[in-house]
This record gives structure tokens, sequence and C-alpha cells, in this order.
């Protein structure tokens, strides 16, 4: 099973490259393909948040492909790795939500600040 060992080397490569390019980036950058991209005050801190969520999803793309390498072709250890692979994108997704529920809370906090100088003043 080296080929699809290699596939997943190949794709955990690929996320690598885009969270290197999205820390690098001056604009925000979403991690859905058809999201709107989102209107952040630190597109710096935002970029790389979304690009530790790229890095562990390439650690563990390639912590899934070792075991490949290690099994028969129509091994019933096979099914551990896809359950492995199905929570991986349970966790991802909800760690994205968390990150933008945590950037809409603070939006919501600095307008409320705002606010309370403007009436003082």
């Amino acid at each position: 099973m080296i080929l699809p060992f290699l596939v997943c080397i190949g794709v955990s490569i690929g996320f690598l490259v885009m969270g290197i390019k999205i820390r690098k980036s001056d604009k925000p950058a979403g991690y859905y393909t058809l999201i709107k991209k989102p209107e952040v005050d630190s597109v710096k801190k935002y970029n790389n948040a979304i690009s530790v969520l790229w890095y562990i999803a390439s650690v563990f793309i390639i912590g899934n492909a070792v075991p490949l390498l290690f099994l028969e072709k129509d091994s019933p250890e096979l099914v551990k790795v896809w359950i492995a692979c199905l929570i991986w994108l349970v966790v991802l997704v909800s760690a994205y939500w968390i990150i933008d529920y945590v950037r809409s809370v603070n939006k919501k906090r600095r307008r409320r600040r705002i606010r309370r100088k403007q009436r003082v003043l």
C-alpha cells in the first residue's frame, strides 16, 4: 500500500505549502472555498491561526498515512484509519468555527468599547 501512502504525503505537502502561503499573505485567507473572505481587524493574527489549522491538518494526514505502509490491501484495520480521518475532519471544522466565533466575539467587544468611549466623550 505504498501508493496510498505517497498520495497522502503529497496532499500533506500541499497543505504545508498552503499554510506557509497563508501565513505570508497580506489579505485575510478563508479556510473554506465558497465562503466570503472574512473582515478582520488583525490580518496577521487571523492568517497565523488559519495557517496553524493547515499545519495540523498536514501532520494529521501524515500520521494517518503511516499505518498504510504496514497494512495489507483488504485489512480490517483500514476502518480505523477511515474513522480517524472522519474525526480529523470534524475536529478541523470545529476548530475553524471556534476561530471564527472568537473573532466575532472580539469584534463585538471592540464595538462596545468604542460606543462606551463615545458616550463618555
